[in-house]
């Protein structure tokens, strides 16, 4: 029975001696193979429209300024608001003369006329504003103040008939007076001589 227990022994050491490794008195620990691991399953990303990305059109530009209007325009545009109407004229007409191709010029003109017509200081005043008014019309036929100035100038041309037609009268009128003035003195005289006859005697 001893000698079994002995044999058995004997036998595991030396299985035990096959299994460490040579030169070594330690137990090396024996790697046990872990279960591999189930694969995670990674949904795709969601699909999507395509982004369409449009150009941002550039700010637009700011227009140029406006080159400031010329300086007897401007003037005669003050004292014509102020009522200076004579120096208004003496403006435009300079503006008009040294500008001739002013984009200003049509209402330049509109306004001389209205100047010359609103003037007392010039005895032709009335026939010079006529004038501009069909400068104006001539010169400028699609001009937004071409239409009052035809109206003006058809005001002013009845004015000068009515105006023709006062005067006719009062050289007749003032004709008709020396006429009876005339005719009064001629009775009178007669009367004079008349009174101034000796009374003939009556026939028998």
């Amino acid at each position: 029975m001893r000698g079994t227990s002995t044999t058995i022994a004997t036998a595991l050491l030396a299985v035990l001696l096959t299994i460490a490794p040579a030169g070594c008195g330690k137990k090396q620990p024996v790697a046990i193979p872990l279960p591999a691991k189930a694969p995670v399953y990674v949904p795709p990303p969601p699909q999507t429209s395509p982004v369409i990305v449009l150009p941002i059109p550039a700010p637009p530009e700011a227009p140029p300024a406006e080159p400031a209007p010329p300086v007897h325009y401007s003037e005669g545009e003050r004292r014509f608001e102020a009522g200076e109407y004579d120096a208004a004229c003496r403006h435009y007409e300079t503006f008009l003369r040294e500008e001739p191709f002013a984009p200003s010029r049509d209402r330049a003109l509109f306004r001389l006329g209205l100047s010359y017509a609103l003037s007392y200081a010039h005895s032709q005043s009335r026939r010079r504003s006529a004038d501009q008014f069909r400068e104006l019309v001539r010169l400028h036929p699609q001009s937004p103040y071409r239409a009052p100035a035809e109206m003006i100038l058809r005001l002013q041309e009845e004015i000068a008939g009515l105006q023709g037609e006062s005067e006719r009268m009062r050289k007749d009128a003032k004709a008709a007076e020396e006429k009876i003035k005339n005719l009064n003195e001629e009775l009178e005289r007669l009367k004079q001589i008349d009174m101034t006859r000796k009374p003939t005697k009556p026939p028998r």
